[in-house]
């Protein structure tokens, strides 16, 4: 094992919100702060992963610490392919969670959507269409964004011929 900033290479038991995880060491990096105050930084070595460290236990050592999480964009729910008529009124759902909080955008056929009054992004990151046109269909992405990392999901809006 070496420390200094250097890749562990054993495994390091990671203790928080009351439950264990075990993960391999070489899958962080684990950098001290200062000489003997028993602080360190964690650093993950893919950027999905987040941990927020409460205590961290080796077989020689154990520390407390507590580190800044970071969460990427992940989908509570993804928006489903709709069908629609011509003048109806429709919205798409995407709820999103993250930390930070995500900047949600939404873009159909690889266009961005502008808000506008016809265009309307509602409760945070849904996106509602009024008065559906023909050349309203098509395919919409939910975009979410954040310092974390990015995710997008998808639905199709199909208008069918009265």
């Amino acid at each position: 094992m070496q420390k200094g900033g250097n890749f562990f290479s054993e495994k390091v038991l990671i203790h928080y919100s009351n439950t264990r995880q075990q993960i391999i060491a070489s899958l962080i990096r684990i950098c001290p702060l200062k000489r003997s105050s028993g602080t360190c930084l964690i650093v993950s070595l893919r950027k999905a992963w987040s941990l927020l460290v409460c205590k961290i236990s080796h077989r020689l050592s154990s520390n407390e610490n507590i580190a800044l999480m970071l969460v990427p964009p992940w989908f509570i729910n993804h928006p489903s392919n709709l069908y629609a008529y011509e003048s109806m009124d429709i919205e798409f759902e995407c709820a999103v969670s993250g930390k930070p909080v995500p900047t949600v955008q939404w873009i159909k056929n690889g266009e961005v959507v502008i808000p506008s009054d016809y265009f309307q992004i509602v409760g945070g990151s849904n996106l509602r269409i009024l008065g559906l046109v023909k050349s309203d269909e098509g395919f919409y992405q939910c975009v979410a964004e954040n310092d974390a990392g990015n995710a997008q999901t998808s639905a199709q809006l199909i208008i069918p011929e009265p």
